[in-house]
């Protein structure tokens, strides 16, 4: 098999593969840990408590868990298009995306405290949502054939 040394340094890959393997499996157990038991507050059943904070953690964990499954399927499959022995480039770009995969953990830990204290990291909120706009939207009253706003 040709040895690509198109940047002076080449590496075989399986290494690499197995390094990928242990962040994204490393990043998994970070997000499962995160996830705590119920802890109930006085008047309050322990299901109640697991709807309100422990059901959203859950429930951010399999979405994230799914994002880094499908993340490594499509790794492994590269992989598996890459030859034996791969530029050093490639090192560094399955770096990066390593280091994007590793914080997933704290947008879970994000996403879930948020949902637990009931504020929004967003504006958009269900309630917000609007179909057909409201009449005072800038383009409400005008011609097709009016052209941008602004003009006349």
């Amino acid at each position: 098999m040709p040895d690509m040394k198109t940047d002076g340094v080449s590496f075989n890959t399986a290494r690499l593969e197995t390094f990928s393997d242990a962040v994204m499996a490393v990043a998994i157990t970070l997000m499962v840990l995160r996830i705590d038991p119920p802890q109930t507050s006085p008047g309050q059943s322990l299901g109640e408590a697991f709807v309100q904070v422990t059901l959203p953690a859950i429930i951010y964990f399999l979405v994230t868990f799914g994002v880094i499954v499908i993340f490594w399927m499509h790794h492994h499959d590269l992989f598996i298009l890459l030859p034996e022995f791969t530029p050093m480039r490639a090192l560094w770009l399955n770096m990066g995306f390593l280091a994007m995969i590793c914080l997933l953990p704290f947008g879970l830990e994000f996403f879930s405290t948020q949902r637990a204290t009931r504020t929004s990291p967003c504006r958009c909120t269900p309630g917000s949502w609007r179909w057909p706009p409201s009449s005072s939207a800038p383009w409400r009253g005008r011609s097709r054939d009016a052209g941008p706003p602004g003009s006349a």
